[in-house]
């Protein structure tokens, strides 16, 4: 079982990370999430959450990317914090950056349909990271010269103003 579920294809992916990018609500993620949690090693289950493509989308970016509607982000990452992954582990995965120059809040203002998820996402960027690594993160700009406060003006004016 192990095996199957951390099995790569020729693009660096895992199933997980085809749930988060085709699996439309999210159920699936999470479930395989808990799935993968009875059934890997917690060192196991940490590298299988961390791993990458070969764009170096993390299951974040794809989640934050194509799960738009409902709570299936920071549920992950609820999930996966709080019972696989170190905090130090969580910290490098919420800074992650895509091979497009993206980290997960700028997807997640640019495509999430509801501006709560970008502010829960705020949050536990102030649980898991420094002061700087915060600041960082919310500055942080992508290839196009957007940060995440230009993404959330066009998108969520009223979480821009939280933010």
């Amino acid at each position: 079982m192990a095996k199957w579920l951390s099995h790569v294809d020729i693009n660096g992916g895992s199933v997980l990370h085809t749930c988060a990018q085709y699996q439309g609500k999210g159920e699936a993620s999470i479930k395989l999430l808990e799935y993968g949690g009875e059934h890997l090693p917690k060192e196991e289950m940490a590298m299988w959450l961390s791993s990458v493509t070969n764009c170096f989308s993390s299951v974040l970016h794809l989640c934050a990317r194509y799960q738009t509607e409902g709570n299936t982000l920071t549920e992950l990452i609820e999930l996966a914090a709080d019972q696989y992954v170190s905090e130090e582990d969580t910290r490098e995965w919420l800074l992650r950056v895509d091979k497009k120059g993206w980290n997960i809040l700028q997807y997640c203002a640019r495509y999430q349909s509801q501006g709560a998820t970008l502010t829960r996402l705020a949050d536990y960027g102030e649980n898991y990271l420094h002061k700087e690594k915060m600041a960082e993160w919310l500055s942080h700009v992508e290839t196009t010269g957007a940060n995440v406060l230009l993404h959330c003006a066009r998108q969520h004016f009223k979480t821009l103003m939280e933010l």
